[in-house]
């Protein structure tokens, strides 16, 4: 029985150590959950900048889109004008007149023409503007 306090004291040492491995196990576990929780955080917002800067990109290429849709629309208007124009020098009778009365209250043909150009003209810059305040909101 004498060595029963000694195989106490063996086990109490041996409960010591490992309490004290238990201790610095843990501590060791809120420092890499501490890691780990940074690193997420850094990863969540790296993430949140690549979302914020691909949104930008795909806002500036619709805006591009419409900007190039709006100017061609433009250039068909001035196209259409163009046409109007070279329809009104050709148009004409060899004396100068406009030539016989039309139809619908048109005094020619080529009035009629003329004014279908207009609009047509009228309505693809109203549609490049439509697209102009599109591209820019």
């Amino acid at each position: 029985m004498s060595d029963l306090p000694l195989y106490r004291t063996m086990q109490d040492d041996e409960i010591d150590q490992l309490k004290a491995q238990l201790k610095e196990t843990e501590e060791k576990g809120r420092v890499l959950i501490a890691m780990c929780r940074d690193l997420i955080k850094a990863r969540v917002a790296e993430l949140e900048r690549d979302n914020a800067h691909q949104r930008e990109r795909r806002n500036a290429d619709r805006d591009c889109i419409q900007k190039m849709k709006a100017e061609t629309l433009r250039k068909q208007a001035e196209a259409v004008e163009q046409a109007k124009y070279e329809h009104a020098l050709t148009a004409r009778q060899p004396d100068g007149t406009a030539g016989q009365p039309f139809q619908d209250g048109f005094y020619t043909a080529a009035e009629q023409y003329d004014t279908f150009l207009d609009r047509y003209a009228q309505r693809l810059r109203q549609q490049a503007d439509e697209a102009e305040r599109a591209g820019g909101e």
